[in-house]
């Protein structure tokens, strides 16, 4: 029922059952239950439960003595976590998957792939770019050997977008996979999301690439990429439609629990009040979202970006400490950043990058 897009009727079948089930995790019903149930909450887009029922699947998988499994569902765990914003919980479960596939040896190419690409996702998102780096470049490999063409591309999609956030534009150009019509569409709509990033900073105009983004997945396509391409667009738009927009796909967000990229959409809010002239609102929008990084972080954004916008709300409002503070914390990110990275990206991440370029301009006294 769940793989027939009636994942709703499904919960809803399952759910009487969770009281009655033994007590062992390894039982084979108890087992199955909730192998099962963690499948069908996450395809009825219910994060939240979905995380118990896959911490539940994976105390029965490691009773059973099944390590695959665990290896399997840890990966999907993390994936899970990272996606309602939890990402330092999420980073930790990839990194137990992959101290578990180094205990399993030859894992496959796409299950061990997985778990890189999330390591890649996580350790770039938490500013450690040169393990982000590496981690990419290991995913990409272990698809290339396997053959698995689509899995290629969401790597190379990655590695492409990463490259940009370290200033590296042309570099990115060459990562990013040619388009192939036989791949799945959220796949080729994600690529084409980052070619219009990597337009923008080579001063073309992206909103073509991301209307094609939108289209491929069509108005009844996966509500995931099509609020990807969405929000990518709010910087574009008139700031008054930004605004009112930004915040219907925040709720959108909120409705299917992907509240990393409902964070991203509120940021965008912010950003377009900014431009609208609302600084009140903008600001104090602003002080709700840096009270809330802490419990969940925002998704498929660089995050000096948002202390960026944050920066720029308060400083409006006559802010100074408060913005003072914003731009202390990313300077110290970037920075951090920065040492974690090759030699030969320090230079283009410090001063190619248009965020980092504006931050690091901003004088701060005192601390």
């Amino acid at each position: 029922m769940a793989q027939a897009q009636h994942a709703d009727e499904a919960v809803d079948l399952l759910d009487p059952y969770r009281a009655g089930l033994p007590a062992d995790p390894a039982n084979d019903d108890t087992y199955g239950f909730w192998s099962d149930y963690a499948y069908v909450l996450h395809t009825a887009r219910r994060l939240t439960r979905s995380v118990e029922a896959l911490e539940r699947a994976i105390a029965g998988s490691q009773a059973r003595g099944d390590l695959a499994e665990t290896f399997s569902t840890l990966s999907n765990l993390s994936g899970v976590k990272g996606n309602l914003g939890r990402l330092d919980e999420a980073l930790r479960d990839a990194e137990r998957a992959q101290r578990l596939g180094e205990r399993l040896g030859d894992v496959g190419g796409v299950p061990a792939g997985s778990v890189a690409v999330h390591l890649g996702l996580l350790n770039g998102a938490g500013g450690r770019l040169g393990s982000a780096l590496t981690h990419f470049d290991a995913a990409l490999e272990l698809f290339e050997r396997a053959g698995h063409g689509t899995w290629v591309t969401i790597a190379r999609n990655h590695q492409a977008n990463l490259l940009l956030q370290l200033g590296q534009a042309a570099r990115a150009q060459q990562a990013l996979p040619p388009d192939d019509v036989s791949l799945h569409r959220p796949t080729r709509s994600r690529r084409l999301v980052i070619a219009a990033r990597i337009a923008q900073v080579m001063q073309h105009d992206p909103r073509p690439l991301l209307d094609e983004a939108l289209a491929i997945l069509g108005e009844a396509g996966d509500p995931y990429g099509r609020l990807l391409a969405g929000i990518d667009l709010l910087p574009l738009e008139a700031p008054a439609r930004a605004a009112e927009h930004a915040a219907a796909l925040e709720g959108q967000a909120h409705r299917i629990e992907y509240l990393a990229v409902a964070v991203k959409a509120r940021w965008y809010r912010i950003e377009a009040l900014c431009r609208a002239g609302r600084n009140d609102e903008a600001a104090a929008l602003a002080r709700e979202a840096l009270a809330g990084l802490q419990a969940v972080k925002p998704w498929d954004m660089y995050l000096p970006e948002a202390w960026s916008i944050a920066h720029r709300a308060l400083a409006a409002t006559g802010q100074m400490q408060a913005a003072g503070d914003v731009v202390r914390m990313a300077q110290a990110w970037i920075a951090a950043a920065a040492n974690d990275l090759p030699a030969e990206y320090r230079d283009s991440f410090m001063h190619r990058n248009a965020v980092n370029r504006a931050m690091l301009a901003i004088p701060v006294t005192g601390g």
